[in-house]
């Protein structure tokens, strides 16, 4: 999962005055929430946050701070969020974010069901199946949603 242009967004940024994007959308937070406990799902992390020290800790912290119902998961996020990784740093000289996911996919083929999102399109062509291309703008919108609910169904009301 990417972070700028889903979990955050030019619209958040305008909204929270936070030129840094470092404050998470509540909803896009609690949509990833629900995708998350309702797929039994884990997440890794394909953003440049990766890149960061600490970017689990700062990741897992954002997530709480927008909302995450992190009494589920425990008060220590290294051991107890549903981050379970990141992906390789493989950008520059012809590597496209598609071939760091397709990495991590190869390296852990007990997680063959997923779904990608993220605000750039740079995927492999056997991963377009399973993108969602999130607007930069506003970040992951009530149209991702029923993308994703096509890939991972959910019963119950507002599927």
């Amino acid at each position: 999962m990417d972070i700028d242009g889903v979990l955050n967004s030019h619209r958040t940024a305008i909204g929270f005055q936070h030129v840094l994007m470092r404050k998470f959308d509540p909803v896009a937070v609690m949509m990833l929430y629900r995708i998350v406990k309702n797929a039994d799902a884990a997440i890794v992390i394909s953003s440049t946050w990766r890149l960061s020290k600490g970017w689990k800790t700062l990741v897992w912290g954002c997530l709480r701070e927008a909302g995450w119902p992190w009494e589920e998961y425990g008060f220590v996020p290294q051991d107890s969020c549903p981050i379970i990784g990141k992906t390789v740093n493989y950008l520059g000289a012809g590597k496209i974010r598609g071939n760091e996911i397709d990495v991590w996919l190869n390296e852990h083929p007990e997680y063959n069901d997923y779904i990608i999102l993220d605000d750039d399109s740079d995927m492999l062509e056997s991963q377009m199946n399973r993108f969602i291309h999130c607007d930069s703008k506003v970040g992951l919108s009530y149209e991702n949603w029923q993308r994703i609910r096509e890939i991972w169904p959910e019963e119950g009301e507002l599927a």
